[in-house]
């Protein structure tokens, strides 16, 4: 037994247990109380669990890391927050709740509530597993839905928990199809079910193609270029191998939208084309396939096209109301026309019905820090950073919220380490990144801002995180009217010095949200902010979508 608290613990591999009247099932990191059933990050379960197999007993800090960090080295600051959030929990469950008392410089110790067996550690059933080992090769699909506690709890519209399906097949959270395992729980449910069981059998899954399903559903989630494209071979390979499978070709059609979006040229699209071709194969054979129908939705222009997809995505998610792409594609309309407030809720929707979506959480701390909630989102980048130090999109998030919430120290020491750098040369060149820590911490230093205004000049390559980083560090440094400029030729093209910049008509995006952002507050002071508004279409929108920017509504009081 000793041995066994200095391993890593899988969740995977762990049986459920009981507190109680919770049930908590490691494997699917669901707890499950009085009908309602709750997701928990991994990190989160893993201490539970260790805690809960052996309720009394105190378990010092350093095998918590052993088993739940895997012998990382882990401040105290990233086991308190554990702590913190179980202990959340456990005060939301009333009567049933169990306790975690801090044992001063040696660690914790779970008391369960009143009922709980002394075996508690005991399984009730497979292990998870076993359960997937048996699956593997399964005939048709399985049709449950799976997902966090909006997903499968009763939540406020009273559904019952669904009982979660094995790993290799089952449809991953932000896959959650409401279209079909919602179906089956609601009125229609025979009409569906008899559907079903007339299709053809799909082909046997092999143990390479559940591996290259797996591997492709991780990198999509990763929201990265690079990761976009792999998600793209491995679902080619899938659909050639299983053509007869819709979900195949929906999660194909999924990672080409999510491909495109990095790269959008309206004259010459093949994976536009490829999108549409993938989700028609997908939508024939299975009409309520949710990825096939965000990957159409994910085809429509997002910018100066805010209203058509804030709508396509409403629309939608009344019938995919817990798909983690269509609710984090929501929150970028929201944050791209300034509405930051409203954009919070939805990524945090979205994050419980798929908690490891390091893009989402890093827009996610990002929005916080754009409400004001500077501490708050210190320490949700923290949580990310630990999970996804390298993420680049993170990586430069955490940065330009160091940089201009006075943490320079920690921006400079950032740009300092090397082993944890994810860096993006044409995003950010480091002697701009050196010299803005300079400029910021010396505001009162001419010199050292038109030192920095020159970087930014003869750097200028027009593209989107470079543009972003030009106008934020311009308006930062009190260069307004280089600033104004730079948003010019950003949205509408023509020549920065001796660069001729492309006008944007041949390109569906251009980001929006960095008008909004603490760092360019000063030119939503300016005058000239109003007509850069006006003429992007952002006032509009406004008036047609009924909702003023935030920056607005402060201004009303």
């Amino acid at each position: 037994m000793q041995a066994d608290r200095s391993r890593p613990l899988a969740l995977a591999d762990q049986p459920p247990l009981t507190l109680g009247a919770l049930r908590v099932e490691p494997a699917t990191r669901q707890l499950h109380h009085r009908g309602v059933a709750t997701t928990l990050e991994p990190r989160v379960m893993q201490v539970l669990v260790v805690l809960a197999r052996e309720p009394g007993r105190v378990v010092g800090r350093q095998e918590l890391i052993d088993r739940c960090w895997d012998g990382r080295v882990v401040g105290d600051n990233a086991i308190n927050r554990v702590i913190s959030r179980l202990r959340h929990l456990a005060a939301g469950l009333d009567d049933d709740a169990f306790a975690i008392e801090s044992i001063a410089r040696v660690g914790y110790r779970l008391t369960p509530p009143p009922g709980t067996p002394a075996t508690a550690a005991a399984a009730t059933g497979n292990t998870f597993a076993a359960a997937t080992a048996d699956s593997v090769g399964a005939a048709t699909p399985p049709v449950t839905a799976v997902g966090s506690a909006a997903t499968r709890g009763a939540g406020a519209a009273g559904r019952p928990a669904e009982t979660a399906t094995p790993a290799s097949l089952r449809r991953r959270r932000w896959l959650v199809g409401a279209g079909v395992g919602t179906a089956l729980a609601g009125s229609g449910a025979l009409g569906i079910a008899m559907r079903i069981a007339e299709r053809p059998a799909a082909t046997p899954l092999d143990a390479q193609s559940v591996e290259l399903r797996r591997l492709g559903e991780l990198a999509l989630r990763q929201g990265t270029y690079l990761a976009a494209a792999e998600a793209v071979d491995h679902f080619r390979v899938l659909c050639d191998k299983h053509g007869d499978r819709p979900e195949h070709w929906g999660l194909l059609a999924l990672a080409c939208a999510a491909r495109r979006g990095f790269n959008v040229q309206q004259d010459v699209d093949p994976l536009g084309e490829l999108t549409r071709t993938a989700a028609a194969r997908a939508l024939a054979a299975d009409p309520h396939n949710a990825d096939a129908a965000v990957a159409l939705v994910m085809l429509r222009p997002l910018f100066r096209g805010w209203h058509g997809m804030e709508t396509a995505c409403t629309a939608l998610l009344q019938q995919h109301p817990r798909n983690w792409m269509l609710l984090s594609t929501l929150a970028r309309v929201h944050a791209e026309t300034g509405r930051w407030r409203t954009a919070i809720p939805l990524l945090e929707r979205a994050l419980e019905a798929e908690p490891l979506l390091p893009s989402v959480s890093a827009r996610r701390a990002f929005a916080l820090w754009c409400v004001g909630r500077g501490d708050d989102a210190a320490v949700a980048f923290d949580d990310a950073l630990e999970r996804w130090r390298r993420h680049p999109l993170l990586w430069h998030r955490v940065l330009q919220f160091r940089l201009f919430s006075g943490r320079l120290d920690e921006a400079a020491a950032q740009l300092a380490d090397e082993r944890q750098r994810s860096y993006d040369e044409n995003g950010l060149p480091r002697e701009i990144a050196r010299l803005a820590v300079q400029a910021l911490a010396q505001p009162a230093r001419a010199p050292l801002a038109e030192e920095l205004a020159g970087a930014i000049a003869r750097a200028r390559t027009g593209g989107s995180m470079a543009s972003q980083w030009a106008l934020a560090l311009l308006a930062a440094v009190g260069r307004i009217d280089q600033a104004f400029e730079m948003a010019r030729v950003y949205y509408f093209g023509g020549a920065v010095g001796a660069r001729l910049q492309p006008a944007p008509a041949r390109l569906e995006m251009r980001a929006t949200d960095l008008l909004f952002t603490p760092d360019t507050r000063v030119l939503r002071m300016d005058a000239r902010f109003a007509e850069l508004t006006a003429k992007l279409g952002l006032d509009d929108y406004w008036r047609v979508a009924g909702a003023d920017p935030d920056h607005r509504r402060a201004a009303a009081g």
